[in-house]
């Protein structure tokens, strides 16, 4: 998307004590040496299709094995954890977690924290403003959060955040009719109009309120350029082409608060729970859509406020040597890697 250079050689980054992440494979294994062992961390990768799926205990008895007790289990959980006591400055110790977890998140401590570090961030990075389409980057930003129904007109008709660094709140300038919820955190003096950024004359509105908005020479970064914005090229901000924002909002979430946690574990526990109720419903002749309507519903029963779920309903084989195909002839996702041998053909476009 935007072009970003590496500040230091590559081996710079492999020497700083990042965690790489291996599946148990014997090539990796067979490197722990020259890559260092408080350098490597297991992964299960779940479920995507070079995933440990159908095999993790094998993975990890390898892991074992290869290692050693002691060594294995810092690769299959201390390093991590270390490498996480490390980059909280506070919150975390060398020893473990000392942070406080809530059972219900605090969102007015929330939004303040992820503002704070916003904004640190942006500061770190020379970063005066953000100006964010992406919808996942803008309900982290603002909190606000709204219905994106019509997967046709979703890009057109989407929120746009700028977030100044001088602020402590960020301007929400929204292209929804519904507009933000009315649970928005977002000030009204902070609520604009909606600017259509897949326009040129949407392109030409935005960057007249946003020099409004911001002091001049302000330097930017963006998220996502859209066609028109690439059209308008140094126009579309008032400073000239920005930067990539997603370095800038990237460095913000790389850890979580403690109220961020809150919210993923009751989501988690959210989704856990619909799916067994859900599993419930499980029977001879019953149709993925109805099975699909009932997940969503028991979310939202059990305090859900929006769906990010795209359920997948197969019968899936006990492992990868069983085969790629599920029980009633669909091709299971998990399941996909590489093979020596070519698949039929019709399985491009499914089986019936």
């Amino acid at each position: 998307m935007l072009k970003h250079h590496p500040e230091h050689e590559v081996r710079h980054y492999w020497d700083t004590p990042h965690v790489r992440l291996v599946h148990g494979g014997r090539p990796g294994l067979q490197q722990i040496d020259e890559i260092g062992i408080d350098k490597v961390m297991w992964s299960s990768d779940y479920p995507h299709n070079e995933s440990t799926f159908g095999y993790s205990e094998r993975s990890l008895a390898a892991v074992v094995d290869a290692l050693g007790p002691e060594d294995a289990v810092r690769v299959v959980g201390g390093n991590i954890r270390t490498s996480w006591a490390s980059s909280m400055a506070g919150p975390l110790t060398a020893r473990g977690a000392v942070m406080d977890i809530p059972d219900e998140p605090d969102w007015a401590r929330m939004r303040s924290e992820i503002g704070a570090r916003l904004r640190s961030a942006m500061a770190e990075h020379g970063v005066d403003a953000l100006v964010l389409s992406m919808n996942g980057y803008v309900v982290y930003a603002t909190g606000a959060s709204w219905p994106l129904l019509d997967a046709g007109l979703s890009h057109v008709e989407r929120p746009v955040a700028v977030v100044a660094g001088r602020r402590r709140a960020p301007a929400s300038v929204h292209a929804v009719r519904s507009g933000a919820s009315s649970e928005s955190p977002v000030p009204d003096d902070h609520l604009h109009g909606p600017v259509y950024l897949e326009f040129d004359h949407g392109v030409e509105q935005f960057a007249r309120e946003l020099a409004g908005l911001l002091p001049p020479g302000a330097a930017v970064a963006v998220d996502e350029l859209t066609g028109a914005m690439r059209r308008a090229s140094a126009h579309a901000v008032p400073s000239g082409p920005p930067s990539d924002a997603a370095i800038v909002v990237g460095a913000a979430q790389l850890v979580k608060t403690r109220d961020e946690i809150s919210c993923l574990r009751r989501a988690s526990r959210i989704t856990e729970q619909a799916m067994v109720d859900v599993q419930k419903a499980l029977a001879p002749g019953v149709r993925q859509t109805d099975l699909s309507a009932a997940l969503v519903r028991r979310a939202f029963e059990l305090g859900a406020t929006t769906n990010m779920l795209d359920a997948i309903w197969q019968v899936m084989p006990s492992s990868r040597e069983a085969g790629v195909w599920t029980t009633h002839g669909d091709l299971a996702l998990p399941l996909l890697t590489h093979r020596s041998r070519t698949l039929p053909r019709e399985t491009c476009c499914g089986r019936t």
